[in-house]
């Protein structure tokens, strides 16, 4: 894969404008961001001002494993796509999700959720034990950390 991050983030950019959302970006991590089984997506605000570095040093990592990525947008927090980068696991993860390291993958989910924000601090806490509690099942195992750059379930 020989496209550097900003071209990758632009060539995502496009495909999101062609498919009718701004061309702006919020990158998450997992620390950013609840999903819920239930179709509700919560972020935390507000974002780091480091997550798009972040974003570009989950990006060098995935080009270092050489196992493929996937740019993903997944909510709309206030007309904004939210995105992340997704790392397969190992070889065999990588054939599941038809990554390969000659390109990068694009995509988004339908319809982009509306995120609902929620500041940092005590609300944010109590709607993380709430869905630990309840053992929500919820779908952003896939969302990189931003201390690992890994995603959750690795």
């Amino acid at each position: 894969m020989e496209s550097s991050f900003e071209e990758a983030e632009a060539l995502l950019q496009c495909f999101l404008e062609e498919q009718g959302f701004g061309s702006k970006l919020n990158w998450l991590f997992s620390e950013d961001v609840i999903i819920a089984s239930h179709g509700n997506v919560f972020v935390r605000t507000p974002i780091p001002a480091g997550n798009r570095d972040r974003a570009k040093q989950c990006f060098e990592l995935g080009k270092q494993r050489d196992l493929g990525m996937a740019f993903c947008a997944f909510a709309s927090l206030d007309g904004v796509p939210c995105a992340y980068i997704s790392l397969p696991k190992d070889e065999l993860d990588a054939q599941y999700k038809m990554m390969d390291n000659r390109q990068l993958k694009y995509g988004y989910t339908t319809p982009l959720a509306e995120a609902k924000v929620t500041p940092s601090g005590f609300l944010w806490k109590l709607r993380q034990l709430a869905l630990k509690y309840k053992q929500v099942v919820r779908w952003d195992e896939e969302v990189p950390s931003r201390e690992t750059l890994l995603p959750v379930g690795f």
